[in-house]
């Protein structure tokens, strides 16, 4: 989606609520566009970042959206 479409497609979205696992990141690495729907969406609207996962501490999140190429 591109252009006038995907400006269509955003205009009545307030703001975003992301899972991080699975949407923004896997276990292997970035999920493919994720880095790119943040720079072209995310950035203009308002957002936060989720996780479900019970499995992981804070900590563990933190660390593994600082680590580079994240």
């Amino acid at each position: 989606i591109r252009g006038d479409e995907e400006r269509w497609l955003l205009a009545d979205i307030d703001a975003f609520l992301i899972d991080l696992d699975g949407t923004i990141y896997s276990p292997s690495g970035p999920i493919d566009g994720a880095a790119e729907f943040y720079a072209a969406v995310l950035r203009h609207k308002p957002h936060v970042f989720l996780s479900n996962t019970g499995a992981k501490p804070y900590s563990a999140v933190y660390d593994k959206l600082s680590e580079p190429g994240r």
